[in-house]
């Protein structure tokens, strides 16, 4: 048999080249550079006529023409590559993972000699190299499928490392530009937060010192009367400041419990382990809270002819001093913002694995603009009406909501009547 390397020069040559590619390949070059080199150096080879690379498709797993040099020799390589196919010496190839003697690597079409050389990575076959040799198999000398074998390891390689520091850039890109976005974001959320947070500024600096200065006032002016006039007053008169004062004192209690309540609800919401805690409790059953809290509230505000219930039970998943709390500001928003006589409907409803809550009231209603302008320490048109109140209410039964994965909206009309929608999800799963 021949020995293809008997001329050392030959031999020193082909292996500078091999050298040389080695040493290029480190400059990052793009695929198609190192592809289009890299397959060059086959052609160093004394047998070999010219080379065609095929690389292997991710989603089609099929092998697509990459390049072929000498580029007039592409036509041909374009009608053959079909037999080689069909005859098996792809697969057969294919099939031993590295370039041996073995004859079904090698191919004889119209007297031309085929080789296919696997090209390996480190998750399987990347490609192959199809070379054209100019000798029959059985002349080409061991030395050559060596070679051959070294330099196509090389070879696969260098296109595997290309193709993943393509990747590599590419995910840098995309990353880059989510960082960005994200950064927009959060810039755009500092500023609306920053915008929000000089908003309650303003609400608490004039809320706050009304809410709490009303009823303490009126406590002091009371029972200052009482004490320098007591022995003057009768007692029916006693007994009315007196009233006046427990109406007070109640009133101030109730408005220091919301605010503790809504600031702990706060904190509750940056907590993510007192979130999953809180959302794991279960009410068993809604109805008896439901009509408990608001029969209450009714009798006290002498609105229990008034008050309505369409209740469908169920087990939710919200523990009951939560849900009882969130019933309890619906209907006290809508006693305060609704007169004595007319309806306070309460009703439920079931739609799939969640609950429709909606209590209506027929009062002086709501403008789009003041149901989006919702929030807490949030008072509407405390100038026209007067009323008693930080606004609070409502914004403890958002964050209640929010906090139990549900969903809060209002339909209103001025002037008409307001309904406030609360879906929370239900219990599919709680054994009564």
């Amino acid at each position: 048999m021949l020995n293809l390397f008997q001329d050392s020069e030959e031999y020193s040559t082909l292996l500078e080249a091999i050298e040389e590619y080695c040493n290029h390949r480190l400059n990052k070059s793009s695929l198609n550079v190192l592809a289009n080199q890299g397959l060059s150096i086959f052609l160093r080879f004394p047998e070999v006529k010219y080379a065609s690379l095929y690389l292997l498709k991710e989603k089609t797993f099929e092998f697509g023409h990459q390049e072929t040099v000498p580029k007039e020799n592409k036509k041909d390589m374009k009608s053959i590559y079909p037999t080689l196919v069909e005859n098996g010496t792809i697969g057969g190839a294919l099939q031993t993972g590295a370039i041996s003697y073995k004859r079904r690597q090698v191919a004889i079409v119209d007297s031309n000699n085929f080789l296919i050389i696997p090209l390996l990575g480190g998750n399987g076959v990347i490609g192959m190299i199809i070379l054209n040799v100019l000798s029959a198999p059985e002349d080409l000398h061991q030395s050559f499928f060596v070679l051959c074998n070294i330099y196509a390891h090389i070879f696969s390689s260098t296109l595997e490392n290309s193709f993943l520091m393509k990747q590599v850039a590419m995910e840098k890109e995309v990353l880059d530009q989510q960082i960005a976005t994200r950064t927009i974001d959060m810039a755009q959320s500092q500023r609306e937060l920053s915008e929000r947070f000089k908003a309650l500024q303003s609400q608490l600096s004039m809320s706050i010192p009304h809410e709490f200065r009303t009823p303490v006032n009126q406590i002091y002016g009371t029972s200052d009367f009482l004490k320098n006039h007591f022995l003057t007053l009768s007692e029916s008169e006693i007994a009315e400041m007196l009233d006046d004062i427990y109406s007070s004192v109640d009133r101030l209690k109730t408005l220091t419990e919301n605010y503790l309540y809504f600031a702990n609800l706060s904190l509750i919401s940056t907590n993510p382990y007192e979130i999953r805690s809180l959302q794991e409790k279960v009410s068993p059953s809604i109805e008896s809270l439901i009509i408990d809290t608001a029969t209450g509230l009714a009798i006290k505000h002498n609105r229990n002819e008034d008050t309505k219930y369409r209740v469908q039970d169920c087990p939710l998943l919200i523990g009951q001093e939560f849900f009882s709390k969130l019933i309890l500001e619906l209907v006290e928003n809508s006693i305060k913002y609704s007169k004595p006589g007319t309806e306070i409907s309460i009703e439920t409803s079931i739609e799939g694995d969640t609950l429709v809550l909606s209590v209506t009231d027929h009062g002086r209603g709501m403008s789009k603009k003041q149901i989006e302008q919702i929030g807490a320490y949030t008072q509407f048109e405390r100038d026209q009406y007067e009323q008693q109140g930080s606004g609070l209410g409502l914004s403890i039964v958002v964050k209640i909501v929010d906090l139990h994965n549900g969903d809060f909206s209002i339909v209103s009309e001025l002037n008409n009547y307001t309904t406030v929608v609360i879906k929370l999800p239900i219990a599919s799963d709680y054994e009564i």
